[in-house]
């Protein structure tokens, strides 16, 4: 999800698909006590800091969401709608602040 204008060919894909993509998958491992990790690898300017943190103040005003106790209804297997919280948080965010909420909300 680089930023418009960016370096790396304009991406396409909005900070939402690529956690759908990258970071749900993380999410079910690591809750299934699986190693996890995320990496971005690529050319100076390509977008990696903006899709994994968003925009430069993409980390402030991270907070949980009351919506649900505990993990969002755990790690199981499923649509993926029990990371719903994470997704709708802002639009914004990169993957790690994505993760974290997920993962302490």
């Amino acid at each position: 999800a680089a930023p418009s204008g960016g370096g790396g060919g304009g991406g396409g894909a909005s900070q939402a698909d690529v956690f759908a993509a990258v970071g749900v998958p993380c999410l079910r491992d690591a809750w299934r006590g699986l190693n996890s990790a995320v990496l971005a690898y690529g050319q100076t300017g390509s977008g990696k800091t903006h899709t994994l943190l968003g925009p430069p103040r993409g980390m402030h005003g991270i907070q949980p969401s009351s919506s649900s106790p505990g993990r969002g209804g755990g790690g199981g297997g499923g649509s993926g709608s029990e990371f719903g919280a994470a997704l709708g948080a802002s639009e914004h965010d990169g993957i790690a602040p994505r993760l974290c909420r997920t993962l302490f909300d």
